[in-house]
């Protein structure tokens, strides 16, 4: 059985707790219930991808060693070295490697160190110093290694699947990173930070891997209003069917219409709006389908039978969402389509 039939049962048990209701069920029979799109935006399911981080978010943030079959060391930026040079101990020079990965020697001027293994540097300078000295002889000593660098290695390579945290965005939009420091995160999508996260510490080292994932969000809501009993906005974490939305808001009130519930979404300059009939879920009839919503999607349950498209378009021009701006919605009543 596919994963989205999997979903869909679990919309099931929703379905049965909010309307308190088995008939058209026999028992034993398992149903599958048709999940349907609204709009383009809902073709994923299981994130939010176009979430936009705001303060107070909780993001789950996990480190991973990149895999290698013999681990090397290499040289960092601030990893202090010694060039030594037995024959030579006058040119002998102790460099720490510059932010931008450089040191800077007697005649041969600025070589490029980080990223390099010792052993490598010692060949590199060599042939550097091939030109002004007559076989030259020289070894690399590391006086001071990156603490910061080898501290996260080694707290990753402690555990078998890596490291993670839990990083709440600050009232100024920025997340606190473990030696990378400050990075802006509101108003991005998860996907936009990891990216830039991934850059940062790779700056630092390329054996580490950061994701990141929304463990918590006060941003992500929809609003439920009409005939429940707690009308309001609620927060989600992933999408959810329009029947645990209205479980969320404490279920129908006893004047529900439950035949014609109004799932609504703000698309670009038009408000998309689909009619979801729960007692067609609740019966199992075979064109029974039930409605995915994401943030900023609204769920409207009316006391009547809705008839036409005008008494939908009625019914969406007396919520107050659609016409305040406290919402924080852009809704254009003139762009409605069914």
């Amino acid at each position: 059985m596919g994963s989205r039939y999997l979903t869909a049962i679990v919309f099931w048990l929703a379905t049965i707790s909010v309307l308190s209701c088995s008939g058209g069920i026999r028992s034993g029979k398992e149903v599958q219930i048709q999940l349907e799109k609204l709009g383009e935006s809902s073709a994923s399911y299981d994130y939010l991808p176009h979430y936009k981080l705001m303060p107070g978010d909780i993001i789950d943030l996990s480190y991973y060693k990149n895999e290698k079959a013999d681990y090397q060391f290499e040289l960092y930026p601030l990893n202090v070295i010694e060039v030594k040079f037995p024959n030579a101990p006058e040119l002998d020079q102790v460099q720490r490697i510059r932010s931008d990965g450089k040191i800077s020697l007697p005649y041969i001027g600025e070589v490029l160190a980080a990223g390099l293994e010792p052993s490598r540097l010692e060949e590199t300078l060599k042939n550097k110093y091939a030109a002004v000295l007559f076989e030259p002889e020289l070894y690399i000593i590391v006086k001071e290694n990156n603490g910061k660098v080898e501290e996260l290695k080694d707290a990753i390579r402690s555990t078998s699947n890596g490291a993670s945290k839990l990083i709440t965005v600050r009232s100024d939009g920025y997340i606190s990173l473990p030696f990378v420091g400050d990075l802006l995160v509101a108003g991005k999508t998860i996907p936009e930070v990891r990216e830039e996260a991934n850059r940062a510490y790779y700056s630092i080292t390329e054996d580490i891997n950061v994701d990141l994932l929304l463990h918590k969000s006060v941003g992500a809501q929809i609003c439920v209003l009409g005939a429940v009993k707690q009308s309001g906005f609620y927060g989600i974490t992933r999408p959810i069917s329009i029947l645990e939305a209205v479980a969320s808001a404490g279920g129908f009130r006893d004047d529900a219409y439950t035949s014609t519930i109004l799932a609504i979404r703000k698309e670009g300059d038009k408000i998309l709006c689909r009619s979801i009939n729960a007692e067609a879920v609740i019966q199992a009839k075979p064109d029974a389908l039930l409605a995915i919503l994401l943030p900023n999607d609204i769920v409207y349950v009316p006391r009547r039978k809705l008839a036409k498209a005008s008494d939908v378009a009625q019914y969406i021009g007396n919520i107050i969402f659609f016409r305040g701006a406290s919402v924080g919605l852009d809704y254009n009543l003139e762009n409605i389509s069914f």
